[in-house]
C-alpha cells in the first residue's frame, strides 16, 4: 500500500512515537530483508576490496622480484578471484627463489 506523500510524514511520525512508548522498534519483513541485503554487499565490497588489494601487492612482488616474468605471471594471477587462493600464492612469493615457484603454487592453487 503507497500512502500519498502528505501522510508519509504523519505516518512516520506516529510509529516513531508508537515506537517510543511501548520501547519495541517495528521493522517490518522487508525492512530486514533489505538490511540483510545490504550487509551482504557490504561484505562483498569488502571482500572485492581485499583482493584488489591483494592483486596490487601481488603484481608488485611479482614485477620488482622477477622483471619480465613476473609480470606474465601477475597477468595470470589477475584472473584468480578467490582470496585463499591469492593469500596462498602470495605466501609463494615472499620464498620463491625464482618465478617457477610461485607459478607452481598458483598452478597448485588452481
Amino acid at each position: 500500500m503507497v500512502l500519498p506523500v502528505e501522510l508519509q510524514g504523519i505516518f512516520r511520525d506516529e510509529i516513531y512515537e508508537f515506537e517510543m512508548e511501548k520501547r519495541m522498534p517495528y521493522v517490518t519483513s522487508i525492512e530486514r530483508m533489505a538490511e540483510e541485503k545490504g550487509r551482504e554487499e557490504g561484505r562483498e565490497e569488502g571482500r572485492e576490496a581485499e583482493r584488489s588489494t591483494l592483486l596490487e601487492i601481488i603484481s608488485d612482488g611479482l614485477v620488482k622480484k622477477f622483471g619480465a616474468a613476473g609480470k606474465r605471471l601477475a597477468a595470470r594471477v589477475r584472473k584468480c578471484r578467490d582470496i585463499a587462493r591469492l593469500k596462498a600464492i602470495n605466501r609463494a612469493l615472499i620464498t620463491a627463489k625464482n618465478s617457477k615457484e610461485v607459478e607452481s603454487a598458483l598452478v597448485e592453487e588452481t
